[in-house]
């Protein structure tokens, strides 16, 4: 998240890390993402549509996100996926 919040201020969104993870901490336990839902049934994430962006404000802003690219290459490794062209 702190990447993410990195990223979007850097392109003048107006983020508050604390606040961020405050709401994400109160979510359902129980609660799942769309990516985690798709790849529990058996259909491909959106893993770059969700976080290639991340990749691409790295580039634009100097910004590092390896965590997020570490991320985005475990779900694409997991869910079968080839690198993206």
């Amino acid at each position: 998240m702190r990447e993410a919040c990195a990223a979007g201020s850097a392109e003048g969104a107006e983020l508050n890390f604390d606040v961020v993870i405050k709401a994400i901490l109160a979510l359902p336990a129980s609660m799942k993402s769309s990516m985690q839902k798709d790849v529990e049934q058996g259909r491909l994430p959106e893993v770059d549509a969700i976080g290639g962006e991340s990749r691409g404000l790295q580039t634009r802003h100097n910004i590092p996100v390896p965590v997020t690219t570490r991320l985005i290459d475990t779900v694409r490794r997991r869910a079968g996926m080839s690198e993206p062209a």
